[in-house]
């Protein structure tokens, strides 16, 4: 059994006009939500031993802020090709790390986020399920039912949670300083 963790980066802003969308920053409601998601990780006593992160700098910030907040460290690998992925090319990740982890966290984008959930838990056909909505810095965790890394492919996950930051601040739990 593995434990994928799915972290949509947060919400990011167009700074100079010369900034392109690889080097979009986030906002600071962004950097907020990065850090309650790292919190609620490690409160959940969730945090993943390795992860692969876009090479977005949102994405870094992102996952910056979040184990900050959070207290946790892990092994990171920076990985060009997250960012704008299509399914296939994550399946393919997947498939190369060569860490044994348990757990492992993707730091990624839309609609990369949402279509690999639909697809590790069995909904790739269409109509055979809606399209998963995954805001920004929203986190899910689906278990596999794999080995390795490498058998990871379509139908073997189960959707244990998806949480968006707005559920754990105000007007809900305290996670949010």
């Amino acid at each position: 059994m593995k434990r994928l963790l799915i972290f949509r980066h947060a919400k990011s802003g167009w700074g100079a006009a010369d900034e392109g969308d690889h080097e979009r920053a986030l906002t600071p409601r962004g950097i907020d939500a990065a850090e309650v998601m790292g919190r609620f990780l490690s409160l959940a006593g969730q945090p993943p031993e390795s992860v692969i992160c876009s090479s977005a700098t949102r994405a870094k910030l992102t996952l910056r802020h979040a184990s900050e907040a959070g207290g946790w460290e892990s092994n990171v690998d920076f990985e060009p090709r997250l960012y704008l992925a299509e399914a296939h090319t994550v399946f393919d990740l997947l498939h190369e790390f060569a860490g044994d982890a348990k757990s492992l966290m993707l730091v990624g984008h839309e609609p990369t986020s949402s279509e690999m959930v639909r697809l590790l838990c069995g909904c790739a056909l269409p109509g055979a399920g809606a399209m998963v909505r995954f805001p920004t810095a929203a986190m899910a965790r689906v278990d596999l039912a794999i080995d390795s890394w490498k058998e990871a492919a379509p139908g073997c996950g189960q959707l244990r949670w998806l949480v968006p930051p707005k559920l754990l601040t105000k007007g809900s739990f305290e996670f949010a300083g």
